[in-house]
């Protein structure tokens, strides 16, 4: 029991320390692991709330720039939590901007929702073992790209997934944009770069968000590109169509008032013109 509340004590400590700079940080993140190391070994338990209060953490040290330590910490409450589940059974915690869960196939598929990042993961890749996966509200690794999505990183416990004859399936729901080009993005640990590649691609792109294939578990995102694309004069148009009043201005009958209208108006110029040289010819005349 005294275990236990030094555990959740712990934590919760080094959540309040999290956000306080960067030393607090780095501070945070000792405590963290200690705490980590202390459920590990069976001297506490990783409750819901040493768990949440440990996401915490990571967020604060993902804001401080220590990416390392935040995704240590966050696969290390993954794969802890993971460690009782059964088959087609979940488990999730929330934190600051980040939400993690860990999920077993049901039969099919492992499939985790967080929120503005779905994964579904063929249940053949995973060999019976855990999915786990974290989303990012704001994408942890940054090279500058523009991302329209935050990041969500994908990881079958103790097991490599990569090169799948089924792929796995990743959702970003972002506000789509009908003239903007999407690509789905993976983060490439020897550049520190956002990349395309051939294993990751756009599954589709609707006004729900991105969805992406990939053969292989990565961090992942989605990267937006400003301008046309193909769709973007169809969807203007539709979006005209969509306005109030779109139908009656492009009916025959408002177009032959328009015609009537530029008529009347050809006529009372004409007429004006006609009147002002008559004018201006008597006015001639007189001098």
């Amino acid at each position: 029991l005294a275990a236990a509340c030094d555990a959740n004590d712990a934590a919760a400590a080094a959540a309040d320390a999290s956000n306080a700079g960067a030393n607090a940080s780095a501070a945070a993140l000792e405590l963290a692991g200690d705490v980590l190391n202390a459920t590990a070994s069976g001297q506490a338990n990783l409750t819901e709330d040493v768990a949440e209060d440990l996401l915490e953490v990571a967020a604060g040290a993902a804001a401080a720039g220590d990416t390392d330590g935040a995704a240590d910490i966050v696969d290390e409450v993954l794969e802890q939590s993971s460690q009782n589940l059964d088959e087609g059974e979940t488990v999730y915690f929330e934190g600051d901007g980040v939400v993690a869960g860990a999920a077993v196939a049901n039969g099919t598929a492992a499939t985790l929702d967080l929120g503005d990042g779905v994964v579904s993961v063929p249940a053949a890749a995973t060999n019976g073992s855990a999915v786990t996966a974290v989303f990012w509200d704001d994408a942890i690794h940054d090279d500058g790209t523009d991302l329209a999505s935050g990041e969500l990183n994908v990881d079958v416990v103790a097991t490599d997934v990569s090169g799948l004859d089924e792929a796995v399936e990743l959702r970003f729901r972002v506000n789509v944009d009908p003239c903007a080009t999407y690509r789905c993005v993976t983060w490439d640990e020897a550049s520190k770069k956002w990349v395309e590649d051939v294993a990751v691609t756009v599954a589709s792109v609707e006004e729900e968000g991105v969805a992406c294939e990939t053969t292989h578990l990565s961090a992942f995102a989605v990267a937006e590109l400003a301008g046309s694309n193909d769709a973007c004069a169809a969807a203007s148009c539709r979006r005209f169509r969509a306005t109030p009043g779109a139908s009656l201005y492009a009916s025959a009958g408002y177009g032959a008032w328009l015609g009537l209208q530029f008529a009347a108006w050809s006529l009372v110029a004409a007429f004006g013109t006609q009147q002002a040289a008559e004018v201006f010819g008597e006015a001639k005349e007189k001098h």
